[in-house]
């Protein structure tokens, strides 16, 4: 486990009319975060980097799953292996600070003597809130994917992982239209709802055919902010993958794509990480996961269903491009021609059905 002992605000890049985009150096992201698996960027493609069909369906999960979702990925008890003593506390005990520079840092503290913790997004409140019922709200009211807007919230500020977040994190939770440059964000931005919301509402403008810088058809995408990078000419296949670009407007270089999670000359990181986490906690970014296999294993229960727990990610191995995904007790496959079916106690490893 690699301790952190300060965060950098993460770095965001204003382009659009009130919105901010973000580019994420991955060097923070390894750094910060406790555990990363191998990264597989195999299917990535810089025009199709997520179907509109993922990125809006709402339906993929409720609160109680997306809370469930948000403490088997983090520690939220953790003391930053004594990172809470290096702090200085209020007299309360319920918050911690520290000063880095000009800028001083909260913390929200739980427990007692040696049981003083962090605590963690999941377990943290928002004006009564829980981050699960937001991220949940944000997901029905503009129709966004909640799986879409978790990643974002480890792309931008590694939220999801983080097992001792400060308030700053918080302040710019999506990175949208806030600064990397210590400037406050833009007025009615701050703060973890509206930066959820934020970020869903963009995301649902593009969807429904709204204002997007980079839309569907030949757009030249830089590798980096710096033009001396250079870019290629990329030709945006739907609405989604545009509305990432308005987003965070650069492409991985291949060396980016090449780097997995690490970082590389002219690299910029934003896309290839929102795709890397995707698919390693969520499975594909087309349409067979969270549209087809996804929705049957919804109307089959999901973990309380007859499949239970998701074993793994989707695979699409099976002969002539078929795809499926292994359950507890079971999987479900799905093909062009057949769309998702289940097969209960056996698994699908092989073959098109």
């Amino acid at each position: 486990m690699k301790v952190r002992r300060y965060r950098q605000p993460v770095s965001v890049v204003l382009f659009i009319c009130l919105s901010i985009i973000t580019l994420v150096t991955i060097g923070l992201y390894t750094y910060f975060n406790t555990s990363v698996s191998n990264a597989t960027l195999k299917g990535f493609e810089a025009g199709n980097i997520m179907d509109d069909s993922v990125m809006s369906n709402k339906s993929t999960l409720n609160t109680s799953q997306i809370q469930s979702f948000l403490k088997s990925k983090v520690n939220c008890n953790s003391t930053g292996n004594g990172f809470i003593n290096q702090i200085s506390i209020t007299k309360d005990g319920k918050r911690g600070w520290k000063k880095y520079g000009s800028k001083t840092y909260w913390w929200n503290i739980a427990g007692k003597g040696s049981g003083r913790h962090f605590v963690c997004m999941a377990d943290d409140k928002f004006n009564g809130q829980s981050a699960a019922k937001i991220i949940y709200d944000a997901s029905r009211d503009y129709n966004i994917n909640p799986q879409v807007l978790i990643v974002l919230l480890e792309k931008e500020q590694s939220l999801v992982t983080d097992g001792f977040p400060n308030d700053n994190q918080y302040i710019t939770a999506t990175g949208f239209a806030c600064f990397d440059d210590g400037k406050p964000c833009v007025s009615g931005y701050a703060g973890f709802k509206s930066q959820v919301r934020k970020a869903a509402a963009l995301f649902h403008e593009v969807l429904s055919g709204g204002w997007t810088n980079y839309p569907v058809g030949k757009n030249y995408i830089q590798y980096n902010p710096s033009t001396s990078c250079g870019g290629s000419w990329v030709n945006i296949k739907n609405l989604a993958t545009s509305a990432l670009y308005r987003y965070t407007p650069y492409q991985p270089n291949k060396a980016a794509l090449n780097a997995g999670y690490g970082t590389t000359y002219c690299g910029a990181y934003g896309n290839r990480n929102f795709y890397n986490l995707f698919t390693e906690w969520f499975g594909s970014t087309k349409y067979t996961t969270v549209g087809a296999i996804g929705q049957k294993y919804s109307k089959l229960g999901r973990e309380a269903g007859t499949l239970g727990a998701i074993k793994t990610n989707e695979k699409c191995t099976l002969v002539g491009g078929g795809c499926y995904q292994l359950f507890q007790n079971g999987s479900i496959y799905w093909t062009q021609s057949t769309g998702a079916n289940m097969v209960k106690g056996g698994l699908v490893v092989s073959g098109g059905h």
